[in-house]
């Protein structure tokens, strides 16, 4: 299942991803630590799996999480996606802020240069 995840709501997600990376090598008690990790997501929104497996340590555990729906009726908003890519709300490197670079705009964007420069100025 697919589940479509706006920008800001991919950043709680990632934190929170992270927080359980941190904790993954160390001995805990499984059971509250997929506890909290849903526990957490929820609070995000989400609903998630957390799949556990065992690893060549004692009560040392490695994990994936799978987000399988969103919470409380709750959907996806594409205009607030848009308006978090348009400012580059995930600060990725070479994106401006102000548009989104499409093929089309930047097709629109190369026949209006190629227009432009066919005209001849009066003075």
């Amino acid at each position: 299942m697919s589940v479509e995840i706006n920008d800001s709501e991919m950043l709680k997600l990632e934190k929170i991803i992270n927080w359980a990376k941190g904790q993954q090598e160390s001995r805990r008690d499984i059971d509250q630590f997929t506890k909290d990790i849903r526990e957490r997501i929820n609070n995000v929104g989400f609903e998630c799996e957390v799949k556990v497996y065992d690893t060549e340590q004692a009560d040392v555990y490695a994990f994936d999480i799978e987000i399988n729906g969103r919470l409380g009726g709750s959907a996806f908003d594409p205009d607030r996606q848009v308006h978090e890519v348009t400012n580059n709300l995930l600060e990725l490197p070479g994106q401006d802020k102000g548009f989104i670079a499409s093929k089309e705009y930047l097709d629109k964007l190369v026949q209006r240069e190629v227009k432009n420069k066919g005209k001849s100025h009066k003075h």
